[in-house]
């Protein structure tokens, strides 16, 4: 599945859980909820959730179009043990 249609589908699959979380919520506490919230909540709880996949997923703003070799990572020497303080 490309990165696209996981964006979609995250996008989807978060709204309607939070609009069940906030219909649950709204009937076992009694605090009726106009359309206009359960609006605003999902569309800020799918930016969220889409936003966190997209960078997850290697996804970037920015193409570089480079990569970093790992020969030059390989070169350097890896310190263990506890620090010196």
């Amino acid at each position: 599945m490309n990165l696209k249609m996981s964006l979609i589908l995250v996008g989807i699959l978060t709204s309607l859980v939070t609009l069940f979380f906030m219909y649950l919520d709204s009937k076992l506490f009694d605090t009726p909820k106009s359309k206009f919230t359960y609006f605003k909540n999902m569309l800020l709880v799918t930016a969220i959730a889409v936003v966190i996949v997209y960078f997850m997923s290697g996804g970037s703003l920015l193409q570089t179009g480079g990569t970093i070799p790992i020969s030059s990572l390989c070169d350097q020497e890896i310190f263990t043990g506890p620090p010196p303080f």
